[in-house]
C-alpha cells in the first residue's frame, strides 16, 4: 500500500502532467520513507529485479544508501518501472 506522502505526491505530480505544468519548487520533494515505499511496492509487484538495478544506478545497494538529493530523481524513474 502507498503511504499517504506518496499519493499525495503523486495525485500532484500526475495533475500537474495533465495541465501541462511542471513542479513548482515548493512541492514537497519525496522523503526516504516514500522512497522505500515506493521501491517496496514495485518489488512486490514482481520487479525485484528492475528495482535492485535502479538502486545501483544510483550508486546504492540499499535505499538507505541512496544520496537525500537523489530521492526525487529515484522515485521518478521507480515510478516509471
Amino acid at each position: 500500500l502507498m503511504e499517504t506522502k506518496e499519493i499525495v505526491f503523486e495525485l500532484r505530480r500526475l495533475a500537474d502532467k495533465i495541465e501541462g505544468k511542471k513542479l513548482p519548487e515548493d512541492t514537497p520533494k519525496p522523503d526516504l520513507e516514500a522512497v522505500r515505499g515506493l521501491l517496496a511496492s514495485k518489488s512486490r509487484s514482481g520487479k525485484t529485479t528492475e528495482v535492485k538495478q535502479l538502486l545501483v544506478s544510483f550508486g546504492a545497494e540499499k535505499v538507505s544508501a541512496v544520496k537525500p538529493e537523489d530521492y526525487a530523481a529515484l522515485y521518478k524513474a521507480a515510478n516509471e518501472l
